[in-house]
């Protein structure tokens, strides 16, 4: 139903000559690519977009659904060169570069990047982003067998989850 309103919009912004409505919603159809796991599709739309942090994340984010992780991490290094002060994005980004690294095995690597995305988020005042990388990083610390830590983030990730009523983050904390 979502790709009907896009596509609706679509020949209407071409009927209007609206560049920026349409880079609006090749944007939005690329991030219903990504939430269907079609990387590949989301990477074809995404590719002919002019460049920003946004569409870089996305692009990162296609790469990392491909198991492309060399390109996922290059594509968010030049998203965080255009991220400025934006420590949500920033946060983001480095979520992605440490989960390109910890499902290719490199968890020294993944709890960097997963601590970085830890620490910018403590920084807002966001409890929901801030749950998930605390279990993002407990699953890094595992193998290299700092349990008490990680037992400890999962525990208060554990607690907000419950809080907010985070059901999905709560059952992949508890697993």
């Amino acid at each position: 139903r979502a790709r009907s309103f896009i596509d609706q919009a679509r020949r209407f912004a071409g009927r209007s000559n609206g560049e920026e409505l349409i880079q609006t919603l090749r944007k939005c159809e690329a991030e219903l690519l990504l939430q269907q796991h079609q990387g590949e599709a989301a990477y074809r739309l995404l590719i002919t977009m002019p460049e920003n942090a946004q569409v870089l994340k996305l692009l990162s984010e296609a790469k990392l659904l491909s198991a492309d992780y060399s390109r996922c991490r290059a594509f968010a290094q030049a998203a965080l060169r255009w991220s400025g002060d934006d420590d949500a994005l920033r946060a983001s980004l480095f979520t992605l570069i440490g989960r390109s690294y910890e499902v290719e095995g490199d968890t020294e690597q993944a709890w960097r990047y997963f601590s970085d995305a830890l620490t910018l988020l403590e920084r807002l005042d966001d409890l929901y982003s801030l749950a998930r990388a605390e279990t993002n990083l407990a699953v890094a610390l595992m193998p290299l067998k700092r349990y008490g830590d990680a037992g400890l983030l999962l525990s208060r990730a554990e607690k907000i989850q419950s809080r907010l009523r985070d059901r999905v983050g709560l059952s992949v904390t508890r697993h």
